[in-house]
């Protein structure tokens, strides 16, 4: 997926249909603490280092506990959890596991 598909993404995520469009060059959560900690705060994310992965990372997860979340979005819920990513770069995790997540919507 490129850096605009994940950005997309995540602005559908936290955006209405006509906001997300106008958002859209103003929002860049890839690189926008802010903005990447505004979609773990609306959907709960869970974010854990791993120290112990062959490469360290980041890994963020919506878990089965959010399933209330994930039909709000229209996402089907299954498996014991549910949407990861995994990356060095906190925001590239954080914004890959709302990208994942809204692709199955689709």
């Amino acid at each position: 997926m490129t850096d605009f598909e994940i950005t997309k993404l995540c602005a559908e995520a936290m955006f209405d249909a006509l906001e997300w469009e106008q958002m859209l060059f103003n929002y860049d959560p890839l690189h926008d603490d802010a903005q990447a900690m505004a979609l773990v705060k609306k959907y709960r994310l869970a974010i854990s280092w791993n120290h112990m992965a062959s490469e360290p990372r980041w890994d963020v997860f919506i878990g089965l506990d959010e399933a209330g979340l994930l039909r709000r979005l229209g996402i089907a819920v299954s498996g014991k959890q549910s949407r990861g990513a995994f990356n060095e770069d906190l925001n590239r995790a954080i914004c890959g596991c709302m990208a994942k997540a809204m692709q199955e919507k689709k």
